[in-house]
């Protein structure tokens, strides 16, 4: 519930459409997740404002599983679907953590306001001021780089 409240605070502060769009469609993501509680197929799900799509990555990535979750959990023309892992916990806080010894090593990080780990859709994510690919490709060179972690737009002072 508290995922879902701040993808809704993302869009009223934002307002873009772009990101409302593939925002909503996460949020529904997460929701029907949640109602298929013995749902075990998903490695992650993440957003790329970039290109305004949502990555889906399936631990089994069948067409048939594929189909499987158009017809139960979204059926979206912004999926696109890849082959995926068994995430672990251990993996995503050792991600998180990484980030948050990297600050209290460094300071503050240039365009970062924040980072969470999303438990439902098994990524870390991190907040940026501006977006795109230079910024991304900054943090993933100068802090970690790990395909466990989605980027999204931030915003100073509510990320943090």
């Amino acid at each position: 519930m508290k995922k879902i409240f701040l993808i809704a605070i993302c869009i009223l502060i934002t307002g873009c459409q772009k990101e409302k769009n593939i925002y909503t469609i996460k949020a529904n993501i997460e929701e029907n997740i949640l109602k298929h509680k013995d749902y075990n197929n998903l490695s992650s799900c993440k957003i790329d404002e970039i290109n305004n799509t949502i990555t889906i990555e399936l631990i089994n990535n069948s067409e048939e599983e594929q189909e499987w979750f158009k017809n139960n959990i979204s059926n979206s023309n912004k999926l696109i679907f890849k082959q995926g892992k068994e995430i672990k916990q251990e993996e995503l806080t050792y991600v998180y953590n990484y980030i948050n010894d990297y600050i209290n090593s460094n300071g503050q990080i240039e365009n970062y306001t924040g980072h969470f780990i999303d438990e439902i859709c098994n990524s870390v994510v991190v907040s940026l001021l501006e977006n795109n690919e230079k910024h991304q490709n900054n943090f993933k060179q100068n802090i970690i780089d790990s395909n466990l972690i989605e980027f999204k737009k931030g915003n100073p002072g509510i990320d943090q």
